[in-house]
């Protein structure tokens, strides 16, 4: 069974009434009943007079970062629009107080996938699954990479050299800040994990593509009658990089990653399905960092048990 997100069950960490006087400066005439909490990862997420999403940093990030980020996202959007042939979110109202970072667009009809894919039959999978391969096909084009990297990047890609530098970092900062919280057979399961990884070679010989970085069942959209996607969502973490990031779908079954990879026509090499493993089991890391950087034990307890969980689900010993 899958389980609702972290994100998806985490309070606001924003007082209402800050919102609420933000947002009197774009509807003068907007009342509190009109604004209603939504959703918690990296953005406060808040529905507004049912028809617009409104995105507030995380309280960490409510500053210059946060105000960066926003921008950076604004970006992206605005340069991969017409090339997709999904929805997706179209910034209206973007803050430009650097203190009070916010981004607001029209609201796109539907809800998460993740708070319905329990109840779907094998065949609303399959259809989904087949929707979500065409998705990415269109978001890792080569065309599209190009295209973001030059207007957005300044024309840098990283290379795969660059990705085993980062992830060999991150493991050295796994072994110092997440193993001394941990149990030791959740020690022993990480280090092959991590080591399995960055000892193989073909793991660093993927062509890099732009990756949504957060693509997983709570960021898509569909209209639960007819389980039709109606956008994709939340491209805070997008970036250039290996696009096996935007495949893991594990926990939602064979059935289901089977079909997004039948109409999937990104390129599928050899250590594709041991990317996806990694990344999937490595997971309940980045929670653990972030909570025990941020002082969010809340987040880092998350992290623990998504360790456990996932180490039932692929023994690597």
């Amino acid at each position: 069974m899958i389980a609702l997100s972290y994100e998806e069950t985490n309070p606001s960490d924003i007082d209402q009434s800050l919102v609420e006087n933000l947002l009197k400066g774009i509807f003068p005439d907007i009342t509190a009943d009109e604004i209603s909490f939504y959703y918690h990862g990296t953005y406060n997420v808040f529905v507004v007079k049912n028809k617009y999403i409104f995105r507030f940093p995380d309280a960490s990030l409510y500053n210059s970062k946060g105000f960066e980020m926003i921008k950076n996202e604004e970006r992206l959007l605005r340069a991969i629009r017409g090339s997709l042939s999904f929805e997706i979110p179209n910034p209206i109202y973007c803050s430009e107080d650097v203190n009070n970072p916010f981004v607001g667009y029209k609201k796109i009809p539907g809800i998460s996938l993740s708070r319905i894919y329990e109840k779907t039959s094998i065949e609303e999978r399959i259809k989904l699954g087949l929707s979500i391969g065409r998705f990415l096909t269109e978001y890792h084009s080569p065309e599209l990479c190009l295209t973001v990297s030059k207007d957005l990047f300044g024309g840098k890609r990283g290379t795969p050299e660059d990705h085993f530098v980062s992830w060999a970092k991150e493991y050295e900062e796994v072994k110092k800040i997440v193993f001394p919280r941990i149990e030791k057979n959740s020690i022993r399961w990480l280090q092959k994990v991590f080591e399995n990884y960055l000892e193989q070679k073909e793991n660093f010989q993927f062509d890099p593509t732009l990756v949504h970085g957060d693509f997983d069942t709570s960021n898509i959209l569909v209209n639960p009658g007819t389980l039709q996607i109606t956008g994709i969502i939340d491209f805070e973490e997008a970036r250039i990089s290996d696009p096996a990031q935007d495949l893991i779908f594990i926990e939602e079954g064979e059935i289901f990653s089977n079909a997004v990879i039948k109409t999937y026509q990104g390129n599928i090499d050899s250590s594709l399905e041991d990317r996806i493993r990694f990344y999937f089991c490595r997971a309940g890391t980045a929670y653990i960092l972030y909570g025990v950087k941020n002082n969010i034990p809340q987040l880092a307890n998350y992290g623990k048990l998504m360790i456990k969980k996932r180490m039932n689900m692929i023994p690597y010993f």
